[in-house]
């Protein structure tokens, strides 16, 4: 079948028969043995959560424009609106990022171009069209009907190394640049899970997001103080960026024997002679000496391991957040615990306990600069933007 002229196509807000066929296209890769029921039952408990309420979590597909409706679309994607931290010369502001996900082309439309395609309408739907380039409506017809207009940026993890960054708002800017891709990896062995007799407490569910909601505040002024001039940008650890990676963990776990874990994270209190400094008796731990690791699992692919999804540490905290961690990671029977882009203060200790860091080959996180009122040139955006706290 010919390819269809990109001016034919459109992307639109997938229709619910449309979303459910997306996701019996996508079951075929990426089913890690479920069958297609258990699949679809996984993702409509995710659709329940409240990262996925109607506002948030949208279904994308790319159709031709006289059959918008049509279940035969050519490409499906989605995406999660997230409250991110800005800092710029104006200041500091919330607003509107996103997280693109499910990126699919069944394969007899493969080869035509139409992932691409969908990909550079996306900035359309996304993005404040004031903040990007003129449309090309010479070659693609005219922009997207449909449109969420609020985002600052959006993120994506390519498994295609740098193909995104070909997917631009106009045929000539850059899409999703790759931004830092480094894993530091630690073997799960009985040698390396010496666990030191420091008091932590184990984090359940329920315990996580109190905990997260003060570590949101201490992100937000840790941005609003720093002194770098250049744009920069976090998503919130508490607006269920780390709940999603719990809740599908939780979810895959269908039917199956294995035993759900009661601990995704552990806190540690700073060290006698530096508290006893900062508070007065009586008082509560203050939220800047919070010291924390969070963490989900992944059993497929292997080798599955723990993965720490958010971490705040100092050089006193980190290693009995490191025990603890390998300590619940040899419980729970997983070969490896990792966490991307570990602070490079903590790069002797990694040396010191087995652990070793290198680039990863695939999950590159990726990322367009919108900005918020400060449109900057295609060309140098890419090269001043910082993507702050960019974890799992």
């Amino acid at each position: 079948m010919a390819a269809i002229p990109l001016s034919q196509l459109t992307i639109k807000q997938a229709t619910p028969s449309q979303v459910e066929q997306s996701r019996r296209q996508t079951w075929i890769e990426w089913n890690r043995g479920r069958s297609v029921e258990e699949y679809l039952r996984q993702n409509a408990e995710m659709d329940k959560c409240s990262f996925s309420t109607s506002d948030r979590f949208f279904t994308w597909v790319l159709v031709p424009r006289d059959e918008p409706d049509t279940l035969a679309f050519l490409s499906s994607c989605e995406t999660y609106r997230r409250n991110i931290i800005v800092k710029n010369d104006s200041g500091v502001k919330e607003t509107a990022g996103y997280g693109i996900a499910s990126v699919f082309t069944r394969p007899d439309f493969r080869g035509k171009g139409y992932a691409s395609h969908m990909m550079r309408l996306l900035h359309w739907v996304l993005a404040p069209h004031e903040l990007l380039p003129h449309f090309p409506h010479g070659i693609w017809g005219s922009p997207p009907s449909q449109a969420l207009g609020d985002a600052a940026v959006s993120v994506l993890y390519s498994d295609v190394g740098g193909f995104y960054e070909r997917c631009g708002p106009t045929p000539e800017t850059p899409g999703w640049i790759p931004t830092a891709q480094r894993s530091t990896v630690w073997p799960v062995r009985t040698d390396n899970v010496v666990f030191r007799p420091t008091s932590v407490r184990w984090l359940d569910e329920d315990s996580l997001t109190p905990l997260l909601h003060q570590d949101d505040r201490l992100v937000t002024n840790e941005l609003a103080l720093s002194s770098n001039t250049e744009p920069r940008f976090t998503f919130l650890p508490g607006d269920d960026q780390v709940e999603f990676q719990i809740k599908r963990y939780l979810l895959s776990l269908g039917d199956s024997e294995i035993k759900s874990p009661k601990s995704f994270g552990v806190s540690v209190p700073e060290p006698p002679s530096q508290a006893a400094d900062s508070k007065s008796d009586g008082e509560q731990e203050p939220e800047s000496q919070l010291a924390f690791a969070v963490w989900t699992f992944e059993l497929k692919p292997q080798p599955s391991r723990l993965i720490i999804c958010r971490l705040r540490a100092t050089p006193e905290s980190f290693p009995p957040i490191l025990d603890a961690a390998l300590s619940e990671a040899r419980k729970v029977g997983v070969e490896i615990m990792e966490v991307w882009n570990l602070p490079s203060e903590f790069e002797e200790m990694v040396d010191q306990t087995g652990g070793k860091t290198f680039e990863r080959e695939d999950h590159w996180p990726c990322m367009a600069w919108y900005g918020v009122d400060d449109k900057l040139e295609s060309t140098n955006w890419k090269q001043i933007v910082k993507w702050v706290n960019n974890e799992k």
